[in-house]
């Protein structure tokens, strides 16, 4: 695996950032497909035809998120990409992250709190700001 580095060039990853990349992709990929898997049975169960199109959207664009993750982290562990490899903060906020969202569907929450847990984490992978509640 190795890391890209400033004016486009590459280097050997060391074993904390193979660690870092794989343990961030597979917490994001746990929180949206948990997420996922979340918004379809409130879907299902709860939602009225309107907030049915709108969780399809969102489930649509969640489902397209983590199929690019799955393919940025197997790309990375068959050495067919470099990656950037996120910071130990990035790592703590993707653990954070997740427990959040444990947490929220153990607690029965409403879909908007799901919503916005699974999108700060789609959001983190991306390396933008969290969403706004």
């Amino acid at each position: 695996m190795d890391v890209t580095v400033e004016g486009g060039g590459t280097r050997a990853a060391t074993d904390t950032e193979r660690v870092n990349f794989v343990t961030m992709a597979i917490d994001t990929e746990t929180a949206l497909s948990t997420g996922i898997s979340r918004l379809r049975m409130q879907q299902d169960l709860f939602a009225d035809a309107q907030e049915s199109r709108r969780l399809r959207v969102k489930i649509g664009e969640l489902t397209a998120q983590l199929a690019m993750i799955d393919a940025e982290l197997q790309a990375a562990l068959a050495d067919q990409r470099a990656i950037l490899p996120p910071t130990d903060k990035e790592v703590r906020t993707m653990k954070g992250l997740v427990t959040t969202l444990d947490g929220l569907i153990a607690g029965q929450q409403k879909t908007t709190g799901i919503l916005k847990a699974v999108t700060d984490a789609a959001n983190a992978w991306a390396g933008r700001q969290p969403a706004k509640a």
